[in-house]
């Protein structure tokens, strides 16, 4: 088990906390919380991907916890748990945090998710349309997301034509929405993170998936992180290098703080404000690592 919260996340992030679970033989190692602990085996009971806000099951501090599974041939081999903090004491100067966690999952005969669990914080209103919507297989960013079978990244939410429910997330400055597949051995959910400027999730999200013996970037967004360590979609990766060597190495998710692998191994001037750790969160098939996508904070 690693933490982000350990090595240090930004003040204003949306986030209390990051980890990243190995796997065995269907248990995981302990965390430093009996109830984290107790949320990580019901997660590996479920297999699938859930949303956790009753505050006598958290930790103190937080808010809600969203679990991703991770499969590799089937087979559960890590998860990824993303804490979000409480609203801080009026004394706090800190912004109030805004954000979102949310689960998809299909429902009924026809190819449709609808919305299994989520954390909204106040956005009663984002909350409220999100509730009664479905999403057709290939339409809307959870549909997309089950579609392609990969992360899937939409930017500049308030004018963004494929995220259906813009105008709420407008209204409630979010910007930035992630989707991730939890695939095990059929597809079973989409996970969605829905990023706010002010109180981001993370400062870069990337989607990089597979093209014969390398691995090229095909979304990516940045928010606080200097300009030279944004890299541009094209840009590409051999599968012995960087994140997709650890992703291979360990077959699921991974966290690292390597600067060789937070920044492409790519130097930059002293002024530039760089990653401090990040996480990787892969698709399998089968053996096959098809895609993965970064979270950098």
């Amino acid at each position: 088990m690693t933490s982000v919260a350990k090595l240090r996340l930004p003040d204003h992030s949306f986030l209390s906390d990051a980890q990243v679970l190995e796997i065995h033989d269907g248990g995981a190692g302990m965390t430093d919380d009996s109830r984290l602990d107790a949320l990580v085996y019901r997660t590996i009971e479920s297999g699938n991907a859930g949303v956790e806000k009753h505050p006598d099951l958290l930790p103190g501090g937080t808010a809600a916890v969203l679990t991703i599974p991770v499969y590799r041939e089937q087979e559960l081999r890590s998860l990824v748990l993303l804490a979000a903090k409480h609203d801080p004491p009026p004394a706090v100067v800190h912004p109030e945090p805004v954000g979102v966690f949310e689960v998809w999952e299909p429902v009924g005969p026809y190819e449709e998710v609808a919305l299994a669990s989520g954390y909204y914080g106040r956005m009663e209103r984002f909350q409220n349309v999100s509730t009664f919507v479905r999403f057709e297989r290939g339409n809307g960013l959870p549909g997309q997301v089950w579609e392609q079978q990969t992360a899937v990244i939409h930017d500049d939410l308030g004018n963004h034509p494929g995220f259906l429910r813009a105008a709420g997330a407008s209204a409630d400055l979010l910007q930035t929405a992630v989707g991730i597949p939890v695939i095990a051995d059929q597809f079973r959910s989409s996970v969605l993170l829905l990023s706010a400027h002010r109180t981001p999730i993370a400062r870069g999200f990337e989607v990089w998936r597979r093209s014969d013996d390398e691995f090229v970037l095909q979304q990516a967004s940045y928010f606080e992180l200097g300009s030279a360590c944004q890299v541009s979609p094209g840009t590409t990766m051999k599968r012995d290098a960087g994140w997709a060597e650890l992703l291979l190495q360990a077959g699921g998710a991974v966290l690292s703080v390597e600067p060789t692998i937070l920044t492409h191994a790519i130097e930059f001037p002293e002024d530039q404000v760089v990653p401090d750790c990040g996480i990787a969160i892969p698709r399998f098939d089968g053996q096959s690592l098809v895609s993965f996508m970064t979270m950098l904070f």
